[in-house]
């Protein structure tokens, strides 16, 4: 970038700190990373992964990738691993609905 161009400020950049920081308030974890990008929304067990906002956002838009975030952040918060797999269907069509369900 040449000397004395200035980069436009990331008009998001509000929204997607505030959405950070109540994903990690849900996920009751202030360590858990929040990055957006293109990349399949999902969690890493350090990072939360979620869709990029065009640059024109809309209403449908926003509560999309608000939905997505809650939903991670909550199975974080309150997913218990062992309980799972001791109720959890040993295969099949009613393991892949527990699954899902859960």
């Amino acid at each position: 970038m040449p000397i004395g161009v200035k980069k436009k400020p990331d008009p998001l950049s509000p929204f997607k700190r505030a959405l950070s920081l109540a994903t990690r308030t849900l996920a009751e974890s202030k360590w858990v990373n929040v990055v957006f990008g293109a990349d399949a929304p999902g969690f890493d067990g350090k990072t939360i992964r979620l869709p990029q906002p065009g640059r024109v956002v809309s209403r449908k838009e926003i509560a999309v990738i608000r939905g997505v975030a809650d939903s991670i952040a909550l199975l974080i918060s309150h997913h218990d691993a062992a309980l799972h797999a001791s109720l959890s269907p040993p295969s099949g069509e009613a393991k892949t609905v527990f699954d899902s369900v859960e």
